[in-house]
């Protein structure tokens, strides 16, 4: 009988454990790159990132519905120059499969995430963060700059909880 109740322990704090994790963040050190590689040359230049091994892997993703996404713009060929934070200097969204098309219908976990500057309707960079509905684990981001200015986009923080 002992046995039996120190099992039951063991397995709720193990279960409870998995799904208790009400906020992940992305791992920025195990990224390949925080900046895009290569300066942007054109209004909605694009740049993807693989988070994949970079959240955890025994997270319930269906359970996270909200995401905080922060970074910093630069301008110039170097990137040497900070854009002050707004709306309508860039955009992302989420997808589930790296390998596959970025800008698949069948493979965007979350469509545009508008607003990752400081202002706008329901800013994905403020704490309250952006709503999302995931079926399971994203596998990337890509950002885009919006303002034909921007030539880099630096990767802050990636935040995905649930309230």
């Amino acid at each position: 009988m002992k046995k039996f109740v120190v099992f039951l322990a063991l397995f709720f704090v193990v279960i409870g454990g998995l799904f208790a994790q009400n906020r992940v963040s992305v791992d920025l050190s195990q990224l390949e790159s925080i900046r895009n590689p290569v300066a942007f040359t054109r209004q909605f230049d694009f740049w993807g990132v693989n988070i994949e091994g970079a959240v955890p892997s025994n997270v319930n993703w269906t359970q996270m519905n909200r995401i905080i996404v922060r970074v910093k713009y630069f301008r110039g060929a170097n990137g040497q120059t900070e854009i002050r934070q707004g709306s309508g200097i860039a955009h992302c969204h989420l997808f589930y499969d790296y390998s596959g098309n970025w800008f698949d219908a069948g493979n965007i976990a979350i469509p545009r995430i508008d607003n990752i500057g400081l202002t706008g309707p329901a800013p994905a960079s403020q704490d309250q963060g952006r709503a999302i509905s995931l079926t399971r684990a994203p596998a990337g981001i890509v950002f885009q700059n919006a303002a034909a200015n921007v030539t880099f986009i630096e990767i802050q923080e990636i935040t995905f909880f649930r309230e």
